[in-house]
């Protein structure tokens, strides 16, 4: 166990620890004190509390922004979408162009929007110009407003958002900026205009190489380079026959949109949904895990890992095995003779334990999520498809392909059964087919518990097997 230590070197190495966490703040720490905390288990043992506590807090406050972006993503597609069959110059592409370059409200699929700036050079280097500018989403959001007004007002508004953001930066920058987004403000329509159109579904339609960027949509784009765009009043005083093709459109664009969100943005929720588990795993402090066979509900193998004591143990029907990180020291019992055999701990031999002792444990099939294949499925299960069933969770499959060593495919899948408030896993199933006509066959079971603490030795002479 980790005791306090109460000298006066750690008492002033308290002063230090936010910066310690950050690399360049960390420059500023005196040498004494960062020898000290590199030897003193007290010191570390606090740094991680507080490294837990500040990534915890990051990951709640990301997770609880994700669900307010992917609603305003939607919102700009609804607005996106409004020029719809619309000629679209450069005065209405302009109040867009801030929602484009705030990394939060990305748009990942052709838009009437998009389709102007790929091929207006004149609003695409505009874009560029704002995504230099760094500002913040608040900046951005506010920024799409002001070049939106064309009201009398619009310079005093624009002279306020410089003013404000000239409390942050220098004076250069702000001179810099100003130029920069009253040159966007003022410049005249480039004389290009462009026409997002639907396809019909049945039409034969030749794309060239300058429309690749729409493969795998059923859209196309007219460009008018003198065309003058037609008012929003227009639009809703269409012409009958024009009205029945917007009305097609419209159904089509709803499709796309109802796509995006489950296709283009739901791959990023249910990253965060699967990133949820990761996250959830890392602020497990103790953790219980037993391993079973199909059809065979004893355990083959258990393994207890506390972050707190800094100790493992794994055991099988034979033997216990501990291992005590800060005693450097290694214990196997015998199930059968009851015979204890220690040993000392290397450096190596606690580099590679340790390793081990961080989540996910194995529980999640890859390591880290960004080793998740890009072509795994994520999704719910219905419980009108399970042959198990457990209260108070929901459950997940995640099935990817890949390869043996003679080539052929293999297809695997996880099953995580999620406890719906704490979104970590309670139990775990791992499934494997070998062919695409196949049936999964179940490899291993999984059962997973978090207690608050447990006793090494009760563990270690416990003959439960």
């Amino acid at each position: 166990m980790i005791t306090d230590n109460p000298n006066n070197t750690c008492e002033k190495a308290k002063r230090y620890y936010y910066d310690y966490l950050g690399k360049k703040t960390r420059q500023s720490i005196p040498d004494t004190i960062i020898n000290h905390v590199s030897q003193c288990k007290h010191c570390q043992s606090e740094l991680e509390r507080l490294k837990d506590l500040v990534e915890e807090n990051c990951a709640n406050k990301k997770l609880e922004a994700t669900d307010k972006y992917v609603a305003m993503q939607v919102e700009v597609l609804k607005s996106h979408f409004y020029y719809a069959t619309v000629p679209v110059n450069c005065s209405a592409a302009k109040p867009f162009l801030p929602s484009l370059a705030d990394k939060y409200l990305k748009v990942n699929m052709p838009t009437p929007i998009t389709a102007h700036l790929d091929k207006c050079s004149s609003c695409s280097e505009d874009l560029e110009k704002i995504q230099r500018l760094n500002l913040s989403h608040k900046q951005l959001c506010r920024l799409g407003q002001l070049f939106a007004d064309r009201s009398q007002n619009s310079h005093d508004n624009f002279a306020q958002f410089i003013s404000a953001v000239e409390s942050v930066i220098s004076v250069k920058e702000a001179q810099k900026l100003h130029k920069i987004i009253y040159g966007i403000y003022e410049r005249p329509d480039s004389g290009v205009t462009t026409c997002f159109n639907i396809e019909q579904q049945d039409k034969d339609k030749s794309i060239s190489e300058q429309d690749d960027i729409y493969a795998g949509f059923p859209v196309s784009v007219e460009v008018s380079p003198h065309k003058q765009s037609e008012s929003l009043s227009d639009k809703q005083a269409v012409h009958p026959t024009r009205m029945k093709l917007f009305v097609k459109f419209a159904a089509a664009a709803a499709v796309i949109i109802f796509a995006l969100i489950f296709f283009s943005i739901s791959p990023t929720a249910q990253a965060v949904g699967l990133e949820r588990i990761y996250t959830a795993l890392e602020h497990v402090k103790n953790i219980y895990i037993s391993l079973s066979a199909p059809h065979d509900e004893r355990p083959g193998q258990k393994v207890w890992i506390s972050q707190e004591q800094n100790i493992k143990i794994f055991k099988t029907k034979s033997q216990s095995v501990l291992w005590d990180m800060d005693k450097k020291l290694r214990k196997t019992k015998s199930l059968y003779t009851g015979s204890v055999k220690t040993q000392k701990l290397s450096d190596d031999d606690i580099a590679k334990i340790s390793a081990n002792m961080a989540a996910p444990w194995g529980l999640l099939p890859f390591d880290d999520i960004s080793k998740v294949p890009s072509k795994a499925n994520w999704q719910l299960v219905s419980g009108d498809n399970l042959e198990f069933t457990m209260a108070g969770t929901e459950v997940y499959d995640l099935t990817w392909t890949e390869q043996s060593l003679s080539g052929a495919a293999i297809y695997e899948k996880w099953r995580g059964y999620i406890d719906a408030e704490t979104k970590l896993p309670v139990r775990i199933e791992r499934w494997k087919r070998i062919s695409l006509q196949g049936q999964y066959e179940l490899e291993s079971i999984t059962n997973v518990s978090y207690p608050e603490t447990f006793s090494t030795q009760t563990i270690m002479e416990e003959p439960d097997f």
